[in-house]
């Protein structure tokens, strides 16, 4: 007989991979601390998860505790039109989330794991946990705590104290890009992406990818394609930093192919590049502080273990 620790925290995961990747290894982490953990997003997630990643019912050991996935329906077909419109699809999140979460978590308490803690991405109103680094947001995350319990514990993605598991969050498997990518020079690739619930129009799209051809640098290209087309042999996530410096365009202007390769040149070559990179890898040796021994987020993780002081 399995017998789980008495702490039984209960993460809701919008269900788009950049919500997912985050909150899963926030949840790997409190499970490797002695808790039972339930992982939950929508079924439509879930069938990808368990496609790409060694994900079952059972609950997986990690560390001193456990983790496990319970996925929901949403109520809407997989084809279903209103998934493209966002306002529609978080509106019908809410509604099933209301349900599902206390349905739930009465489950599990009639099952002797009550829930001790629930922890969400922001699409269920009521439930939110902001994860930041207190070195990289000190001044912010020093004025919220006084209005708000806040506990800075990422970026978890560097953490080195992270349990080794084959448990990942991914939707796809990565193996079709990594070749490619090892057979291109160090730091000479642009990667772009928009995410899973951004929508460009064509005309905005054709610019985009015109920007990129031009420019001559190699990018790796990560988005959802449309309904009409089956397939497209591309990946993508998120314009980075050359997006910031083409802030203040009005919402609706075009932003055209010379402005994307005039953005892209200026952030991989000259001196503006270099000024950019050694920002970047400022920033990176922070978060790598705040996750490593002693660091603000590491003394954070540990008020699990229940040694530390619990804020």
């Amino acid at each position: 007989m399995v017998f789980y620790s008495p702490d039984h925290v209960l993460l809701f995961s919008f269900p788009a991979q950049g919500h997912v990747n985050p909150l899963l290894r926030l949840g790997k982490r409190l499970a490797s601390k002695g808790m039972l953990v339930t992982f939950s997003t929508t079924e439509g997630v879930g069938k990808h998860m368990r496609n790409a990643n060694d994900i079952t019912d059972e609950p997986v050991p990690l560390g001193d505790g456990f983790i496990r996935f319970e996925f929901f329906e949403d109520g809407w077909e997989e084809n279903d039109p209103r998934r493209q419109d966002l306002d529609q699809f978080l509106s019908q999140l809410e509604l099933v989330g209301k349900q599902v979460i206390p349905q739930m978590a009465k489950k599990h308490s009639e099952q002797g794991h009550p829930v001790s803690c629930i922890i969400s991405n922001p699409f269920i109103p009521g439930f939110l946990m902001r994860l930041q680094v207190l070195e990289l947001e000190h001044d912010l995350i020093e004025y919220m705590s006084k209005l708000y319990n806040i506990m800075p514990v990422g970026p978890l993605f560097k953490d080195p104290n992270a349990p080794t598991t084959t448990i990942q969050g991914d939707f796809l498997k990565a193996d079709d890009c990594i070749g490619w990518l090892d057979s291109k020079p160090l730091s000479s690739v642009v990667y772009v992406s928009l995410g899973s619930i951004v929508t460009l129009k064509q005309e905005q799209f054709n610019e985009l990818a015109y920007g990129l051809l031009n420019s001559g640098v190699s990018f790796l290209w990560v988005f959802r394609p449309p309904p009409k087309i089956q397939s497209l042999n591309l990946l993508i996530s998120q314009m980075g930093s050359w997006k910031k410096m083409c802030r203040g365009q009005a919402e609706n202007k075009l932003i055209t192919r010379d402005e994307v390769e005039k953005c892209l040149l200026e952030a991989t070559v000259g001196p503006k590049a270099a000024e950019l990179k050694q920002n970047a890898l400022k920033w990176k040796a922070a978060a790598e502080a705040a996750v490593a021994e002693g660091g603000s987020s590491y003394r954070n993780i540990n008020f699990c273990e229940g040694g530390e002081e619990k804020r």
